[in-house]
This record gives C-alpha cells, sequence and structure tokens, in this order.
C-alpha cells in the first residue's frame, strides 16, 4: 500500500512509515541545500486496491529529521531520511478524518499506538 505525506513549503514528498492520532513519520529522498521543516502538510493514498483518501492542510511541526543508512543508489546526490511530525492543534474534523485513515488504510499494519 502507497500512502505519502507532502510538505506545503519545501515541496518534499514522503512515504509514510508510522501514523497516529498525534503525529506520524516519513521517509524522504533529501537533496543537499533543501530544507524538510513542515508546517502544514496533506496526506494522502494513491488507493492501491483501497479507496482513495486526501486529508488536506493538516499544521504540524517537526520533532525530528535523521538520516537514514546509505542504500544503494544510482541517486548519489540524495540521501534517505526519516521526519517526525506531530499535529499542532489539529480540528475535531481533521481528528475524524485522521482516525478514519488509520482505520481503513493501516489494517493488518501495527496498530498499539491507537
Amino acid at each position: 500500500m502507497s500512502c505519502f505525506v507532502f510538505n506545503h513549503f519545501s515541496t518534499h514528498v514522503g512515504w509514510i512509515k508510522d501514523i497516529s492520532i498525534k503525529g506520524l513519520s516519513f521517509e524522504y529522498l533529501h537533496k543537499p541545500g533543501s530544507d524538510c521543516n513542515p508546517e502544514v502538510v496533506d496526506i494522502f493514498s494513491n488507493g492501491n486496491g483501497l479507496e482513495r483518501f486526501y486529508i488536506e492542510s493538516l499544521p504540524c511541526q517537526r520533532i525530528y529529521d535523521i538520516a537514514l543508512p546509505l542504500k544503494s543508489t544510482s541517486w548519489m546526490e540524495m540521501q534517505a531520511r526519516r521526519c517526525g511530525i506531530e499535529y499542532v492543534e489539529p480540528t475535531e474534523d481533521l481528528v475524524n478524518k485522521i482516525d478514519t485513515f488509520i482505520i481503513s488504510h493501516m489494517r493488518g499494519v501495527n496498530q498499539t499506538d491507537r
């Protein structure tokens, strides 16, 4: 399944690795000189056998942004990284959308944080 996060201010797109009602982490390819400090993100899925899903303009703040062990890649100037964010004062509507997303798209994934 493919679920993604899009950072409005730096145009980073990443693959969601962990998600909860309070925040998420995602992996992305970092190009030197660009910064990943999201203040607003969108969460979406491409469907991939499930219903397509989109949550727009989710306010957040970065908790961490770490380098991942180097994997063999032809994009030598790119670095794999993982960024963790927490949602900042999400509305009740956004919390409900996040919960719906988790329930419908994360079946079979470890749900210990729910």
